[in-house]
């Protein structure tokens, strides 16, 4: 615990492969819808991929978290010490971090 000068919380949000997934298939049904008006028979299978793929992009959209980084600055540098998605427990660890530098003095 010494030479510590602060510890925090960083947010990494979310990579967007899921939202450009979901275009994708926005991009595919439109494709297939304009298809369909021409040729329903080609414009069928397009569709049909096309909402796949848009199920997929949705699912992993909704399925992505946040990860919660522990930093901690000392005199030597900085360091992520620990991250998790689970935003809870990474601030118990800091709050507890945190009062054994101050019990330290």
């Amino acid at each position: 615990m010494a030479n510590i000068t602060s510890i925090s919380m960083e947010v990494k949000p979310p990579a967007g492969c899921g939202v450009l997934i979901v275009l994708l298939g926005l991009l595919g049904f439109a494709i297939g819808w304009s298809k369909t008006l021409k040729s329903p028979e080609t414009g069928v299978g397009i569709l049909i991929g096309s909402l796949v793929v848009l199920a997929i992009g949705i699912f992993l959209a909704a399925s992505m978290r946040s990860e919660y980084i522990s930093r901690i600055q000392s005199s030597s540098g900085e360091i992520d010490a620990l991250v998790s998605k689970n935003k809870d427990y990474i601030q118990k660890i800091l709050d507890a971090m945190n009062r054994a530098v101050i019990e330290r003095g």
